[in-house]
């Protein structure tokens, strides 16, 4: 795994470096092999030892290294990246495809020194790219990085808010993709989203204006070995779509051959009988704008932590930007609550409406959530 190959600090600080100071200019900056000790680490100088610099292609606001991951893709012991351009156009299929969105794949990053130019890409560096489907899919939202089949490749889960669903039916219903690892990761080429591999499964949200994928993350919720897909639906209507903008969370359970057990493509319109619902409490709460997975309570099993509170300038493009929960007894507006929902065996193939877990306090009735 690519945690085992650079240092869980130096990673951090680059990440931190990159969202803050070099976003706005398409530049993704990240720190090789060499360390730095105590000294200052200046990003205006981008030929220094130990420094790898990504510039991306064309000109404009693509938002590029918004988000970034890494992981060891096709497990040769070389960290590979996930960068994104959630707003970037391309054209494909003879069309414009505005905002559609796309993924980068930078391989075996230990291996690279100096730049990558994506307009001048040398024979040696391998990058492919995941283009989004169509106008306005923002793909590349959200990415997550896990080995959800446990075959000892890491896989990548990245989402386009405002897909419009199975066969383009759902306008912003969302969609989240998992590209799985393999040997031969290494060996593709583009890859145009409208056309899904062999090796990936898509998510499709289950009614417009859903925003599945806003956010997205994982964790091992029911204990099994394998991890799963946490994954944010903020604008979904909660229980038979009656509650507008309550939001929920869905939990997509790992599985050793999820394509053969889950199919190419999951339209949740009709969702798996394993996957986990959790609804949020009252309308226009926002649920799932942010998720999170960790073991709070060591139990052996993670938990799923999911906000219901949003301030987030991307979102709006196609939604709301802005907005959460108001707090107990609903007297603070837009204040936004956290929920903690527990991990273990029976909450796999079940519902958590979270209105149904809480007093007129907002106070847990159960054990379930905190």
């Amino acid at each position: 795994m690519f945690r085992h190959l650079f240092s869980k600090n130096r990673w951090l600080i680059v990440v931190l470096a990159v969202c803050s100071l070099w976003l706005s200019l398409g530049i993704v900056t990240a720190q090789d092999r060499e360390p730095t000790g105590s000294q200052p680490w200046d990003l205006a100088y981008t030929t220094q030892a130990g420094e790898f610099v990504f510039y991306d292609a064309p000109s404009g606001a693509s938002a590029t290294g918004k988000p970034v991951d890494v992981g060891d893709f096709d497990g040769d012991g070389c960290g590979d990246m996930a960068i994104t351009g959630q707003n970037a156009a391309h054209a494909l299929l003879g069309e414009w495809r505005g905002s559609a969105g796309h993924v980068r794949i930078v391989m075996d990053i230990c291996q690279i020194t100096g730049q990558i130019n994506i307009d001048d890409v040398a024979p040696e560096q391998h990058v492919f790219t995941l283009f989004g489907a169509y106008s306005g899919d923002m793909a590349g939202t959200e990415t997550y990085v896990a080995d959800f089949n446990a075959d000892g490749y890491d896989d990548l889960l990245f989402s386009a808010q405002n897909s419009d669903g199975h066969v383009q039916a759902r306008t912003n219903a969302g969609a989240a993709y998992i590209l799985f690892g393999s040997e031969d990761f290494a060996e593709h080429e583009d890859i145009d989203l409208r056309q899904i591999p062999d090796d990936m499964m898509v998510i499709y949200g289950a009614s417009p204006e859903d925003r599945l994928g806003l956010w997205v993350e994982g964790g091992d919720f029911d204990g099994d070995g394998y991890h799963d897909a946490l994954i944010g639906v903020n604008q979904a209507d909660g229980p038979n779509n009656e509650r507008i903008n309550a939001g929920e969370v869905w939990i997509i359970y790992g599985d050793a051959d999820m394509i053969g057990t889950y199919g190419h493509v999951t339209d949740l319109a009709l969702p798996p009988a394993s996957a986990t619902r959790i609804y949020g409490v009252d309308y226009d709460d926002l649920m799932g704008s942010c998720v999170w997975g960790a073991d709070l309570n060591a139990d052996g099993y993670d938990d799923a932590i999911v906000s219901a509170g949003l301030w987030r300038a991307s979102s709006g493009v196609g939604g709301l930007s802005f907005g959460g929960a108001d707090g107990p007894a609903n007297q603070q507006y837009n204040s936004g609550e956290t929920f903690i929902v527990f991990g273990g065996p029976d909450l796999r193939g079940g519902t958590v409406d979270l209105a149904m877990m809480i007093d007129e306090e907002g106070r847990p009735r159960n054990q379930r959530i905190t």
